[in-house]
């Protein structure tokens, strides 16, 4: 999905600036690779970057909007490097609570509707799990939460075998995704503090 969207972003048929990569799914390698973006991404005079992580959630039927991540790693089995992380703060700089929560800035209430509107149902989900989805997505929300003209959004997609969807499906429902964020960034309203659910 990641290859077929950054081969996406290198045509014309995007109407706004996309950049993709994968990350190592490791702690480790999440952080340097997310700090190497952040170095490099500056949001353009009068617009806004929004940081959008996919992640496949096992046992899902639906698209799942993050709203929100905790600041907890709680791996059930080790990353790719062997870490396994058992109930610890991932930035204690944000907070030393595992039990604290970021939210994004993204008015989700507004995108879910517009994605129904034009057939890409999706749902809310308060939950995004204690692994390596959630830790990229609190990563990131730290990072943006102190930035103004950036903002960041987790959409955990089904697997393939759960919705019998192949990859130009889920990569339709992307790019739906990635218009209705631009419709709503570059409205009048653009971000506001905290999320209206």
């Amino acid at each position: 999905l990641v290859a077929r969207l950054a081969e996406l972003s290198q045509s014309s048929e995007l109407p706004f600036s996309c950049h993709c990569c994968q990350l190592e799914t490791s702690a480790a390698g999440c952080t340097e690779q997310l700090r190497a973006l952040q170095q490099k991404v500056r949001a353009p005079k009068n617009g806004v970057v929004v940081w959008v992580h996919l992640g496949v959630h096992g046992s899902a039927k639906e698209y799942r909007l993050e709203f929100q991540a905790y600041n907890c790693a709680d791996f059930r089995i080790p990353d790719v490097r062997g870490k396994v992380l058992t109930n610890e703060v991932i930035d204690p700089c944000v907070s030393k609570s595992v039990k604290h929560v970021l939210r994004t800035s993204l008015p989700l209430q507004q995108i879910l509707k517009r994605l129904d509107v034009v057939g890409c149902p999706a749902y809310l989900s308060s939950d995004p799990g204690r692994f390596l989805c959630n830790y990229a997505y609190y990563r990131s929300l730290a990072w943006t939460s102190k930035r103004p003209n950036h903002a960041s959004l987790f959409l955990h997609v089904p697997p393939f075998a759960h919705t019998g969807a192949h990859c130009h499906a889920q990569l339709a429902f992307l790019r739906g995704l990635l218009d209705t964020i631009q419709a709503v960034v570059t409205s009048p309203s653009r971000l506001k503090a905290g999320v209206n659910h």
